[in-house]
């Protein structure tokens, strides 16, 4: 017996050493395969950012491929490999997350750059954006269209993103059997009360603020009224402004480019599916193409004065910032871009990153050539501890005499809007997210399920502690004690947006409550001070200062290319680790897992639980 015992387990430690094998060399193949292409990452980001365009190419055409996201970063220049340039059939690349501020600098200097005779739009489908870039980006191909060079627009199916940009070219292109993605904007929120109740797990829920939407999910199966009423005039605004955005750029009506479901299902019926043919019958595109007679438009438009035109072109990520063309000067308006939800863990790709925050303003603070700083903040709040530490720091910039100017992005709300009392002044955007000026805080504890499966966990302590533990209920006693802190954060927040925006606690109190607002009404109820965007913001900080000649200093985080190689390991972990399960599920299974996965970490990862949190979770998508 005791020899088949010991076979027996002769047979499971070969087995385990095996195993061990085999898991050493995976682990060895990802970290080989990690330090490889951090070597990529550093060799392109040096041969793109410094390698010169050769003086033997003269560059004409300048082309924008709107294959990916746009967002507010300061961003690196791109570090994808660059590719033979074909008008139509270019090949497809994944590219990283392009900075709108870099797009929106290189429109400006290809307006009065003589070798730059337009510009070109290329459309992907999957491209996106959120309103308010779009609209930045909108306003600066308008400022290049002011040099009467030409603006076109060319793809084979557009997303909402990319049609509304393309409204503001002179002429669009759509191929034969193309489409536009015309769908309204959404917004989606998972709601947890029965998963939780299934599983015993108790959220003990504090708040204050009738309007704060964001524990919600933990409460109820579906949104309540009040939080369904606020989401639908929210939607409602942003959808209307964004189709008269289109309906002016192109001259056309509302119902041409969003008709209604019936009508435009029985023109397909009766079309043989070709929406191509609605949207050029209804001027949503003035020509149908393919990739040969594109090249003729193309040629006529941008190269009919020459004798023998020949397609000269480059792409935006290549078209370098000529620095010599910026006039030296002492005077600087500093950017700091805020953007992420406040907490105290940065490692998360959607959290703000504090410290380099607080780094960018203790620069910005003892820099003598910089006279005053916009604060952009792109955030839905968070921590509002963290939220505190940061508006105190910005305080700091009052002490050295430096006007501070809040500009706020597609949203500012909660611990977002709790750092913008810092500003001298604010300028928001008509459909930018704001207010939602109230506290909550989420406490898990386990006890029932603890109890569903036999376990109790008894503590002895001594007679007035009030400590918190997951695996014991909520004592009366630290009830109390979470709500006082609940109702003292409160007061705070209102008492700090009243001494900020010169009213009365009742007249703030009256417009808070957790109440979210769009940049239009905050205006009119003076949470903000002007609707405008950051440009508008930089004038208003340099009149401030009072100076008139100056430059635009864009702060960023000294580490900007460590984080970016993190980010580039843990995508290509998460990249290995799905095609892993693909070899065992379903494609469709393994994606819906990994949406679900992100929606559920998402909320746990931004959700501080058992702290005081100021947020506004609902994201409005433009797809």
């Amino acid at each position: 017996m005791n020899k088949i015992l010991k076979f027996i387990m002769q047979i499971f430690t070969c087995i385990n050493k095996i195993l061990n094998i085999i898991k050493e060399i995976f682990s060895h193949t990802i970290l080989l395969l990690m330090i490889g292409f951090i070597f990529w990452i550093a060799f392109n980001f040096k041969k793109n950012t410094y390698t010169p365009i050769p003086e033997e190419i003269k560059p004409k055409l300048l082309v924008i491929s709107l294959n990916n996201r746009i967002e507010e970063t300061t961003g690196f220049e791109s570090l994808t490999e660059k590719t033979n340039y074909s008008f139509w059939n270019q090949k497809i690349q994944k590219e990283r997350v392009t900075s709108v501020f870099e797009i929106a600098e290189k429109i400006n200097q290809a307006k009065n750059d003589p070798n730059i005779i337009g510009l070109m739009l290329r459309i992907e489908n999957d491209f996106s954006a959120n309103q308010v870039v779009l609209k930045y980006m909108g306003k600066k191909i308008n400022e290049f269209k002011e040099s009467k060079k030409p603006v076109v627009t060319i793809g084979n199916s557009f997303s909402q993103s990319a049609y509304y940009l393309a409204s503001f070219s002179n002429k669009i292109f759509l191929s034969k059997n193309g489409n536009i993605q015309i769908n309204g904007i959404t917004t989606s929120k998972l709601y947890l009360k029965k998963f939780l109740d299934l599983n015993n797990i108790n959220m003990h829920i504090f708040r204050i603020g009738k309007y704060k939407s964001a524990v919600e999910p933990f409460l109820r199966n579906s949104p309540s009224k009040e939080s369904k009423k606020i989401d639908q005039r929210l939607i409602r605004y942003k959808w209307k402004e964004f189709l008269q955005d289109i309906a002016y750029n192109r001259k056309i009506l509302i119902n041409q480019i969003y008709p209604n479901p019936d009508y435009i299902i029985k023109y397909l019926k009766n079309n043989k599916n070709n929406y191509a043919k609605y949207a050029l019958k209804n001027n949503l595109v003035d020509h149908l193409v393919d990739g040969n007679s594109i090249n003729k438009y193309l040629l006529d438009i941008f190269y009919k004065k020459e004798k023998n035109p020949s397609y000269e072109a480059i792409e935006i990520n290549d078209y370098k910032i000529n620095k010599n063309n910026i006039s030296p000067n002492y005077n600087k308006i500093a950017i700091i871009l805020a953007n992420g939800v406040i907490e105290n863990n940065s490692n998360s790709s959607s959290s703000m990153n504090v410290k380099s925050i607080i780094d960018q303003i203790n620069i910005a603070e003892h820099d003598n050539n910089i006279k005053a700083v916009v604060l952009r903040i792109n955030s839905p709040g968070g921590n509002i501890e963290v939220s505190e530490i940061i508006r105190k720091k910005l305080i700091e910039l009052h002490k050295h005499k430096k006007p501070l100017v809040i500009s706020m992005g597609e949203t500012s709300a909660s611990g977002g809007y709790w750092i913008a009392t810092a500003g001298n002044y604010i300028f928001a955007h008509k459909t930018t997210i704001t207010g939602s000026i109230g506290i909550f805080s989420i406490v898990p504890t386990l006890e029932k399920v603890l109890s569903s499966i036999g376990i109790t966990n008894q503590i002895i302590s001594t007679k007035h502690n009030s400590s918190y533990n997951i695996f014991n209920d909520l004592s009366s006693q630290n009830k109390k004690k979470i709500n006082l802190e609940i109702s003292r954060g409160y007061e705070k927040f209102i008492k700090i947006v009243a001494q900020s925006r010169n009213k009365t606690i009742k007249e703030i109190h009256e417009i808070a409550q957790g109440r979210v607002w769009l940049g239009k009404d905050a205006k009119k109820i003076g949470l903000i001070d002007q609707i405008g965007d950051i440009d508008s913001a930089v004038e208003k900080a340099a009149q401030l200062a009072n100076v008139k000649d100056y430059n635009v200093l864009w702060l960023q985080d000294q580490n900007s290319l460590i984080n970016l190689i993190k980010e580039k390991i843990n995508l290509l972990k998460k990249e290995i680790f799905k095609h892993a399960l693909y070899t065992l599920f379903s494609r469709e299974f393994v994606n819906k897992i990994f949406v679900f996965y992100k929606n559920i970490s998402y909320v746990i990862n931004t959700l501080e639980f058992n702290k005081l949190m100021s947020l506004y979770l609902n994201d409005y998508q433009i797809k």
